[in-house]
C-alpha cells in the first residue's frame, strides 16, 4: 500500500466541506441533559461539549455532520452503555466529518447488528476518533472497535484495552475503504477464537506507529489478516515483519495491569515512531508535544535533558518550526537544484520578498 495513497484516500472521507456559519456548541448537561438529546437537537457543524461525569446510554450521531467532545478528557467522562448493544454508533447514513474525542466508552455488548462492535461501532465514512479509552466492551466481532464493509475512519491517539469478543477482540476491520490508525494502543483485549488485538478481514486497514501487546487469542492473538492489511513503526508482541519498522519488545508501560500505559524512561517505543506517517497528531494523548522521532503508542515521553525537542510538524520542509512559504522555496531547491540556488536569506518568512525579485537580479 503506497503511503499517498493512503492519505489522499482517507483524507478525502472525512474533511467535507467547512462548517456553517451558524454552526454552535451545545452544552451538555447545561443546555441539554443527556449526550443523544444534544445530538437529536443538532444541526451539521455544530459541537456538543460535555462536562465530566458519566453519562448512561449508548449514543447514535443519526449520521450527522459533528463533533462530540468532553471539556475535561476521558480519565472523568464517560459514556457507559450499561449493557446496550453499543456505545457509539456512527450508522450507515454518516458521510462526515463526525468525530468523537476524550471519552471513556465502555459496557457496550455487540448486541444490535449480528452481534458487531461494542464500544464503537463504524458503518458510515468520514469518522475521526480521537483521544479516547475504549475499554470492557464485548461483542460477537470487534469488541472495542467494528468497522463495517464500506466505512472510512481515522483513529488517532486511542487507548484500546480490555475488550473481549469472538473474533477482533479489540478491533475488527471489513471495510472496502480506508481504515487508519495512528499513534493507538491497543493493549489486553481478548478473543476466544482469533484476532485478539486486530482481526482483518477487508480490503484495507492501516496502523502506524502503535502499540499492539498482551492481546490473547488461540489463533494470531495480536493481529489475524485475511486481506490487505499494512503496519508500520509498530511494537507488536511476538513480532512482525520488520521491513517497515516494526519490531516487538517490550514497550514497558509504567503499570500494565493497571491500565497506565504511559511509557518508562528507557522504553523501546521511544523516538522510534516515523515522523512521516499519515496523519501524524502534533500531540499525545495528554495534549504533550510530540517531538521529532515520534514515540510509538498514545503517549509520548518527555524529552530528556539536550534531546530533541523540536515539534513534529507536517510541512516543515526547513525544520524551522513554523509552515510557510520558505519550506516551499526550500522544497524546490532540492527537487529542482541549479546553478543558481535560493539565497539562505530566502528561507526565512521575514525575507520572502527578497525571492520574488529574483537571486540573480543585480539591480537591487
Amino acid at each position: 500500500m503506497l503511503r499517498i495513497t493512503v492519505s489522499l484516500a482517507v483524507y478525502m472521507l472525512w474533511v467535507g466541506f467547512s462548517s456553517p456559519c451558524d454552526a454552535v456548541d451545545l452544552l451538555v448537561p447545561a443546555q441539554h441533559a443527556t449526550i443523544q438529546g444534544a445530538i437529536d437537537a443538532a444541526n451539521p457543524g455544530d459541537t456538543l461539549r460535555v462536562a465530566a461525569g458519566t453519562y448512561t446510554g449508548g449514543i447514535d450521531f443519526l449520521g450527522k455532520a459533528i463533533t462530540v467532545t468532553s471539556d475535561a478528557g476521558p480519565l472523568v467522562t464517560t459514556i457507559d452503555a450499561a449493557g446496550g448493544p453499543v456505545a457509539v454508533l456512527f450508522d450507515s447514513s454518516t458521510t462526515g466529518p463526525a468525530a468523537l474525542e476524550g471519552f471513556t466508552v465502555t459496557n457496550g455488548t455487540g448486541a444490535g447488528i449480528a452481534g458487531s462492535g461494542g464500544g464503537i461501532l463504524v458503518l458510515g465514512t468520514g469518522v475521526t476518533v480521537t483521544r479516547n479509552i475504549i475499554v470492557g466492551n464485548t461483542a460477537v466481532s470487534g469488541g472495542g472497535v467494528f468497522c463495517g464493509s464500506s466505512s472510512g475512519a481515522l483513529f488517532v491517539n486511542n487507548i484500546i484495552a480490555n475488550n473481549n469478543a469472538s473474533i477482533g477482540g479489540g478491533i475488527y476491520s471489513d471495510s472496502t475503504l480506508e481504515i487508519v490508525m495512528t499513534q493507538n494502543t491497543i493493549v489486553d483485549n481478548s478473543a476466544s477464537v482469533e484476532g485478539g488485538g486486530v482481526y482483518v478481514i477487508g480490503n484495507d486497514l492501516d496502523i502506524f506507529n502503535s502499540i499492539l501487546w498482551g492481546n490473547t487469542a488461540p489463533i494470531n492473538p495480536q493481529i489475524a489478516e485475511t486481506n490487505v492489511f499494512s503496519c508500520e513503526h509498530c511494537d507488536i508482541e511476538g513480532g512482525y515483519p520488520a521491513a517497515f519498522g516494526n519490531f516487538g519488545a517490550d514497550p514497558l508501560f509504567v503499570n500494565q495491569a493497571a491500565g497506565d500505559f504511559h511509557l518508562l524512561a528507557g522504553s523501546p517505543c521511544e523516538n522510534t515512531g516515523d515522523s512521516a506517517v499519515p496523519f501524524l497528531p502534533l500531540d499525545d494523548f495528554d495534549g504533550a508535544v510530540r517531538t521529532c522521532g515520534p514515540d510509538i503508542g498514545a503517549f509520548e515521553l518527555p524529552e530528556p535533558a539536550g534531546g530533541c525537542v523540536t515539534p513534529t510538524i507536517r510541512g516543515d520542509c526547513n525544520l524551522s518550526a513554523n509552515i510557510n512559504i520558505a519550506d516551499a522555496i526550500f522544497a524546490l531547491s532540492i527537487l529542482f537544484p541549479s546553478s543558481n540556488p535560493p539565497q539562505a536569506s530566502c528561507l526565512d518568512l521575514e525575507s520572502a520578498d527578497d525571492c520574488e525579485r529574483g537571486a540573480g537580479d543585480s539591480s537591487q
